[in-house]
């Protein structure tokens, strides 16, 4: 009985120090990776210092307000530039539905559907052409009314 519980007893030794030794090894990872993510953290923000002295450095209102003259043809407002709202040109009437005259646009808005001639035929049971009435020929064949 004394040698089955000393093997026991050496077995967990063995297993606890094998433990150990591969904690110690994964925190000694995890130590090189947090050194490596704190230098890469570091070079980012001295990137982002830079790039912001940069930044101010470009976005100077001299440097703006030359840059504007050199490029831009801009220059005080005349009187004449403004206008009068009754100088604008009336609306066009408008049209009762938009949706009759612009199939696409209604095809385009959310929960609409487009009224296209094949769409319509499709809906009377008329044939709107080849693929028309094969797709109403079809529609009664799954409904089982043909």
């Amino acid at each position: 009985m004394m040698r089955l519980s000393t093997l026991f007893w050496i077995g967990l030794g063995i297993a606890l120090i094998f433990g150990v030794f591969h904690l110690k090894r994964e925190v000694h990872s995890l130590e090189e990776e947090l050194t490596r993510l704190s230098r890469d953290i570091l070079a980012e923000q001295e990137a982002i210092q830079v790039l912001q002295a940069e930044w101010s450095y470009l976005n100077r209102p001299a440097r703006l307000r030359e840059l504007a003259q050199r490029h831009l043809d801009l220059g005080p407002m005349k009187p004449t530039q403004i206008g009068r709202l009754a100088d604008l040109p009336a609306r066009p009437a408008e049209v009762k539905d938009p949706a009759a005259n612009a199939p696409m646009a209604a095809a385009q808005r959310p929960g609409t559907t487009a009224k296209t001639p094949a769409a319509t035929a499709a809906k009377s049971g008329r044939n709107a052409g080849p693929a028309g009435g094969a797709a109403v020929a079809a529609g009664h064949e799954q409904r089982g009314t043909r």
